[in-house]
């Protein structure tokens, strides 16, 4: 498909959840959060976009979430709580992402989940939404307008459109680089 096709079904998503549904960005403030607040403007729909501070965030990312008029939501505990009470994380053990990250924000959320970020995601991932339980009684739809998106995709779509991005995707030249992440430590 087409990226100009992605951009399309994409926006058609967006539209439709929003026309029933207030829905919410789950804001990281990287790459495909960037993208995805980009669609939901060019889409027209308004949403509020709503940060989970993991308290080891790269440097400068709150500032840029602020700038980006997201909502700041801190937890209760830090990152070195976590670990004092659960110990490290590893591959395996990704409480941190759990207790920090995945916080319950919204009863509708569009996430900038892609599945070609890593043969787990695309297992996990299979459809454009999903709904994800905090508890028997706690649950969110999930909506992923970027699903089908490549990382070729994401990084051409901010190129032609000027789409700018956290300042460590950028260059000592100030060129974008696509495959920068800013994802935890």
């Amino acid at each position: 498909m087409e990226l100009k096709d992605k951009i399309e079904q994409a926006k058609r998503l967006i539209k439709s959840v929003a026309s029933m549904h207030n829905v919410t960005i789950a804001y990281s403030g990287g790459k495909d959060s960037q993208v995805l607040r980009w669609l939901v403007k060019e889409a027209g729909v308004k949403c509020d976009l709503v940060y989970n501070n993991t308290t080891i965030d790269p440097p400068g990312t709150i500032a840029w979430c602020r700038k980006n008029g997201a909502r700041v939501q801190r937890n209760e505990l830090s990152f070195l709580d976590l670990v004092e009470k659960k110990g490290y994380p590893t591959m395996f053990r990704r409480h941190c992402c759990k207790e920090l990250k995945e916080k319950y924000i919204s009863p509708y959320l569009f996430i900038g989940v892609r599945a070609d970020e890593s043969v787990k995601r695309s297992k996990c991932y299979s459809d454009f939404e999903s709904i994800y339980y905090y508890s028997k009684e706690v649950y969110t739809n999930r909506f992923l307008p970027l699903l089908k998106f490549s990382t070729e995709d994401v990084g051409n779509l901010i190129v032609e459109k000027s789409i700018e991005c956290h300042p460590l995707y950028y260059d000592n030249e100030g060129k974008f680089d696509v495959r920068r992440r800013l994802g935890c430590i």
